[in-house]
């Protein structure tokens, strides 16, 4: 594939991902992280146009190599940025403007005019820390139930990660006369597709953790009891399976604690439905505090309450 029709297909790939994720965000304003992933395509679809453009009519060199590395580097600041915010961890945008202003003067010093691959070495590393700083929010968030999608986003930036430093060790070895550009000439072309590449698995794995955070956050909402907060009828059998199987196999106790809470009926009668639960609900947490470790409480019928605990029951307890 020869680069023209490389650039034709990013610059239409990162387009659709602006789309989507512009679309997305308009649909829930509420989610500022698919702001910042449009953010990167519009990033990536810049680049793309400008390398196209660049490619059929040389630019001047401050609209040419500065600028397209700059929209690089932001496209990964505002993949960052847009993970960070997911993670409800946001940063600020004002830190990542002033990244982009240094990254575009780094490249217009004589030492980057000089030669391309000295714009290599430069912009390189800070592409690699990027994505470090990426996987490293990721995995510091501990997200548990999402294994598997983390799994995935893990791959993906591993991945682009070990590309970016096979390339950069090349050119750095080419820099100091080791080996030349015609010894691994598929390095030096490999550079538009792994972007391509990039942007397509990106935007599979950020969707991949939305759609994941979104289930989990519907089962939740189907499991809860509205006014208690509390797990309902539902998810009692099987939480209560799965806790029993983990007693076993921790050779711990297992309690099962009904309380009936017959004054809610009085309590209804005085106050509204609503914070009569409430108090029944803050009565029987209230009673728990004599017991051991508990690991799960249900709530229903508005006035009976079941808690499950684990572990160390009191000996002092009747």
């Amino acid at each position: 594939m020869d680069m023209l029709t490389l650039l034709t297909v990013n610059l239409s790939v990162s387009l659709i991902m602006t789309l989507t994720m512009s679309g997305l965000y308009l649909s829930n304003r509420q989610e500022l992280c698919l702001a910042h992933w449009a953010a990167a395509g519009a990033g990536f679809f810049a680049n793309s146009l400008l390398s196209l453009i660049h490619t059929q009519d040389p630019l001047p060199y401050w609209l040419g190599p500065p600028l397209g590395n700059a929209l690089l580097v932001g496209c990964y600041l505002f993949f960052y940025s847009g993970i960070s915010h997911y993670l409800k961890q946001p940063v600020q945008t004002a830190h990542m403007l002033g990244l982009l202003i240094v990254v575009y003067l780094l490249n217009m010093t004589q030492f980057a005019q000089s030669e391309y691959l000295h714009r290599m070495v430069l912009n390189f590393p800070l592409l690699i820390c990027i994505n470090l700083l990426t996987l490293r929010r990721v995995l510091q968030a501990r997200l548990t139930q999402m294994r598997a999608t983390v799994m995935v986003f893990f791959a993906v930036m591993a991945a682009n990660m070990l590309q970016l430093l096979i390339r950069f060790v090349f050119f750095t070895l080419q820099l100091n006369g080791v080996v030349g550009p015609e010894d691994y000439p598929l390095l030096h072309e490999s550079g538009t597709m792994a972007v391509l590449l990039f942007m397509l698995t990106t935007m599979t794995s950020c969707m991949l953790l939305l759609v994941r955070q979104k289930t989990l956050q519907l089962q939740q909402q189907a499991e809860t009891d509205a006014l208690t907060g509390w797990l309902n009828r539902q998810s009692l059998e099987q939480r209560l399976h799965t806790e029993w199987q983990r007693c076993r196999r921790m050779q711990q106790p297992f309690s099962l604690l009904v309380f009936d809470m017959t004054i809610s009926n009085r309590l209804m009668t005085v106050m509204a439905i609503k914070p009569a639960t409430r108090c029944c609900a803050r009565s029987v947490s209230r009673l728990l505090l004599n017991f051991g470790t508990m690991t799960c409480s249900f709530a229903s019928a508005a006035r009976n309450f079941w808690s499950a605990c684990l572990a160390s029951i009191k000996r002092n307890c009747s």
